[in-house]
């Protein structure tokens, strides 16, 4: 896998970390259907894609330990990268952790409608909600969880455009 071509993993990783960052932006943005669908299906194809590409920077990284004396990761699998492109990759990790902060401390208000839903966790009844917090609930996790495959994609292409600058390098 590690010779596999950097070049096309890079594209790749571009579509990953452009694909992210409309599934986080579909979650400031709702349009009731088109967002509903959009939040369901995005993640099927974003996922498995920073699955791949997270496990070829392990590999590549893994490498680069070999041949290195124990430096940051950060050093040596974003060596050749430029720093503007850390600085945007630690920037974004830390509004990914941020929001996903948000989404385990964020809970939803009590409800006052006669339409009501069940938020539950293990089967523990936590409270009962209408509809429009149970969709703001929904969609703040997606946030949550977009904010991170956008920190994961954003990592993965900042060691893979790394990986293909030394490769030209040689």
């Amino acid at each position: 896998m590690l010779n596999a071509n950097p070049r096309i993993l890079f594209k790749i990783s571009i579509i990953a970390t452009s694909l992210s960052v409309c599934f986080h932006l579909f979650t400031f943005i709702w349009i009731d259907n088109v967002s509903k669908t959009l939040l369901k299906v995005l993640p099927l194809f974003i996922f498995p894609i920073i699955i791949f590409l997270f496990a070829y920077v392990i590999l590549v990284i893994n490498d680069l330990n070999k041949n290195s004396k124990s430096e940051g990761i950060w050093d040596f699998g974003m060596k050749n990268a430029p720093s503007w492109m850390k600085y945007i990759c630690l920037i974004v990790c830390m509004y990914a952790w941020i929001c996903r902060l948000y989404t385990f401390t964020n809970v939803a208000p009590s409800a006052t409608d006669s339409k009501k839903q069940i938020l539950c966790n293990d089967k523990i009844i936590l409270r009962t909600i209408t509809k429009e917090e149970y969709i703001k609930y929904k969609i703040d996790r997606g946030r949550g969880f977009s904010g991170m495959l956008i920190a994961f994609s954003l990592i993965s292409m900042t060691v893979i455009y790394s990986k293909m600058i030394q490769e030209d390098k040689k």
